[in-house]
């Protein structure tokens, strides 16, 4: 089992690629790094209307929890991701 630190560095979970990546791609570098982490995944939803995207993502480590949100308005916007802890 891996060794993992109960307070994550902000780095750890910070998306390195584009704001114009595919929210899916995004949503799922998101999946295995709350997986890799060390935190069990809670809740996953993905919800797509009319060309807007919202997926949320909840995962759990004992008291440590994260949360991430990916958000686009429509195809041609930028994505924006916000992660909480």
């Amino acid at each position: 089992e891996p060794t993992v630190n109960p307070t994550p560095k902000v780095g750890l979970f910070q998306y390195p690629g584009s704001v114009y990546d595919d929210p899916d791609v995004i949503t799922d570098w998101y999946k295995e790094k709350i997986k890799s982490g060390g935190y069990n995944v809670k809740s996953f939803v993905t919800t797509k209307t009319n060309g807007s995207t919202l997926n949320k993502l909840a995962g759990a480590n004992g008291d440590n929890k994260i949360e991430v949100t990916i958000s686009q308005k429509s195809v041609s916007s930028p994505v924006e991701i916000s992660v909480t802890y």
